[in-house]
């Protein structure tokens, strides 16, 4: 928490309730949606990167990781395949960070969700229909 707000300047001075809380264990700011607080903090910050070192690290948007390369003797990951926009299918070599939501909004019958948490299966959500477990499957 203190890393978000002194790094990245994020506001998240008030500690409220979310849906389905026994107590306030919410840290968010006066923007209404404390999830896209965040977010957006962090986002400024990567295109900061990106932009001061565009040989560090790059933001490839409207692209799909398709699959994780690995090192044949190690095991180890060591790039992405992944089809951008256009519909190519290229590949990217270097460190990878799995940043994919979770598998919240997946009700299908092949779940995590079915397969680690059947009891809360028939709860409503607030995941994105992007949570659903395809980037935590692949790896």
């Amino acid at each position: 928490m203190n890393w978000l707000v002194d790094k990245f300047k994020i506001d998240l001075s008030i500690v409220g309730f979310m849906g389905g809380h026994n107590f306030k264990r919410t840290h968010r700011g006066k923007e209404r949606f404390p999830g896209m607080t965040i977010t957006y903090g962090l986002m400024e910050a990567y295109e900061a990167v990106c932009k001061s070192h565009p040989e560090r690290a790059r933001l490839l948007t409207k692209s799909t990781v398709n699959k994780l390369l690995k090192d044949e003797k190690t095991g180890g990951v060591v790039g992405i395949e992944y089809t951008n926009a256009k519909k190519e299918t290229l590949r990217e070599y270097g460190s990878v960070i799995i940043c994919c939501g979770g598998y919240g909004a997946d009700y299908s019958e092949n779940s995590y969700l079915r397969q680690y948490r059947p009891d809360i299966c028939h709860l409503p959500t607030t995941n994105g229909d992007h949570c659903n477990g395809s980037g935590l499957r692949m790896a």
